[in-house]
């Protein structure tokens, strides 16, 4: 052991003799040699390196990554060829667009660019690959400004600056065009997109539409009810205000008392709740009060709750990649829930009594629910299981399921 040990650094020390041995002609030529390298590499994916710096062709297509870093966003550029394939760098699979990270396979699709101008992405077999927010499963076109997710992660966005009313910039100009670039395609419009697509006919969001249908019933019901009774109250007044004495010397007195008490009631029941008089007796103004603020906290609880639901949704998307790529047949959903805590009769007025949960679906072992604390500390668990049998070379589906 220790003359293995004085071996390797005899060794080293001849390679730093022999460094340092080298003439400056000699390690300028070496230099030389990798700058070429580099610059080959670098003209392969349509980068030509001159003396005073990167200088991109203008005429080729290229995607660029987005993400919720800013530092991070917009950093990485894959020039597109005649043909590219996108996938995992792996020593047995040659791609182009390299690729790591959950949901990517070693062939995750394929990107052609025909007559220098029509870009067109086609996922392989088993990939998951989005377009503007929805999953596509065959040839499909792609045009300027259109949003890319390759797996779970990967937000990719591809820029034509050949395409039909696109400046030499990359930015849009006034010519007609099919389908106008907007300038807002950044990584939380093309991660809202995705959620919004697969939200669109998700059993919750429509749960949620019944509670905001029920909530306008209840309160239209309510407000029928109050301006019957305001009306029934309006008339008995008439009825007390009437003279006894009905001789026609007093009829006009009462007409005019009749039109007084009709405007009053009028201007109470439409008034913005802070009228006096007749309709303050009868209670328009503190029910008016209630209203709005019962309203006020059914927004609030209702856009709470959405958001809760879009998190949840992010969660579950991960799990569901994980859970296929492991082999667990374990489906997750999210549901809605009324925990405990909200059944008691304190709770506020107007505040919606459910939340988010997630329904856990396993084959063979029927149906559990978890809460969201829950699925984020199973989470952890399952990454760790991916990493940790990637890392290893172990094969991902050779659990028992």
């Amino acid at each position: 052991m220790k003359a293995d040990s004085l071996k390797d650094r005899l060794e080293e020390s001849e390679m730093l003799m022999k460094e340092m041995s080298l003439s400056w002609e000699e390690k300028l030529v070496n230099t030389e040699r990798i700058h070429k390298e580099r610059q080959a590499a670098l003209e392969q994916m349509g980068i030509s390196v001159q003396t005073s710096g990167i200088k991109v062709e203008r005429n080729k297509c290229f995607l660029v990554n987005l993400n919720a870093d800013p530092s991070l966003n917009e950093l990485f550029v894959y020039y597109l060829k005649d043909h590219n394939v996108a996938g995992r760098a792996d020593e047995e699979t040659q791609t182009d667009i390299q690729l790591n990270g959950l949901g990517i396979m070693p062939r995750h699709c394929t990107i052609d660019v025909e007559n220098d101008i029509d870009v067109y992405i086609s996922p392989c077999e088993n990939a998951k690959v989005y377009v503007n927010g929805s999953a596509v499963t065959s040839k499909t076109s792609l045009r300027h400004g259109d949003r890319i997710l390759l797996g779970n992660y990967h937000f990719l966005r591809i820029n034509c600056p050949r395409a039909p009313g696109v400046g030499s910039s990359g930015t849009t100009t006034p010519e007609p065009v099919a389908q106008p670039v907007t300038e807002s395609f950044d990584f939380d419009y093309a991660q809202n997109e995705v959620m919004m697509q697969e939200l669109h006919n998700d059993p919750v969001q429509a749960a949620m539409k019944l509670i905001e249908v029920q909530h306008q019933k209840d309160k239209d019901s309510a407000l029928f009810k109050q301006r019957e009774a305001y009306e029934q109250e309006l008339a008995a007044l008439k009825q007390q205000l009437v003279p006894k004495n009905s001789s026609g010397h007093h009829q006009p007195n009462s007409r005019q008392e009749d039109r007084r008490i009709e405007d009053e009631g009028t201007q109470s029941q439409s008034g913005d709740g802070s009228s006096l008089g007749i309709g303050s007796s009868l209670g328009v103004e503190p029910y008016e009060e209630w209203s709005e603020d019962r309203d006020d906290m059914f927004r609030q609880s209702l856009a709470k709750l959405r958001e809760d639901v879009v998190k949840a949704n992010a969660l579950i998307r991960e799990a569901n990649f994980l859970g296929e790529e492991m082999g667990k047949q374990t489906e997750f959903r999210v549901t809605l829930q009324i925990p405990v805590c909200n059944l008691t009769p304190n709770r506020k007025r107007g505040a919606i009594v459910s939340e988010p949960a997630i329904q856990v679906k396993r084959k063979d072992r029927g149906t559990q629910i978890w809460s969201v604390e829950k699925l984020k500390n199973k989470i952890i668990d399952m990454r760790d299981m991916y990493n940790d049998r990637k890392d290893k070379g172990i094969p991902l589906k050779v659990l028992k399921t």
